[in-house]
């Protein structure tokens, strides 16, 4: 995956929910269908990271999302992309770690797009696919 540079403004952030929602579900899956192979610790991990997901959607949903610039209305258009993509496959993922690496990167992603500051969301972004890349 390459590094996405460009600005698109067609994302309708008060979707930014809904794509929480979507995280949480993808890491609760990634969980189900690889729990034989996690370990308690990691077990908890996933549960604790789809939990705070969760949380993210009520507080974007609390959130006046139309304040928000072009420059997040971009990033945020880059995530559903970048996080499209990684969602086609990480059910297929069989490196547990990078897995978790990868759901801890979402977790921090999500806690950026909360922040609405463009170089932060462009920073997890790119950490995210630092560790997917890996």
């Amino acid at each position: 995956m390459k590094k996405l540079t460009s600005l698109d403004t067609s994302f309708d952030p008060s979707s930014v929910a809904d794509l929480y929602n979507d995280w949480a579900t993808l890491v609760v899956q990634y969980r189900q269908k690889n729990y034989d192979k996690l370990s308690d610790d990691e077990r908890q991990d996933l549960k604790k990271y789809a939990m705070t997901l969760l949380d993210y959607v009520d507080e974007w949903s609390a959130e006046n999302a139309a304040d928000i610039s072009d420059e997040v209305r971009a990033a945020l258009n880059k995530t559903v992309v970048i996080t499209g993509e990684i969602k086609k496959s990480i059910r297929n993922l069989n490196n547990i770690q990078k897995g978790i690496a990868v759901v801890s990167c979402m977790v921090g992603l999500g806690h950026s797009i909360l922040s609405k500051n463009f170089a932060e969301i462009n920073d997890s972004l790119n950490e995210l696919m630092e560790k997917w890349n890996a």
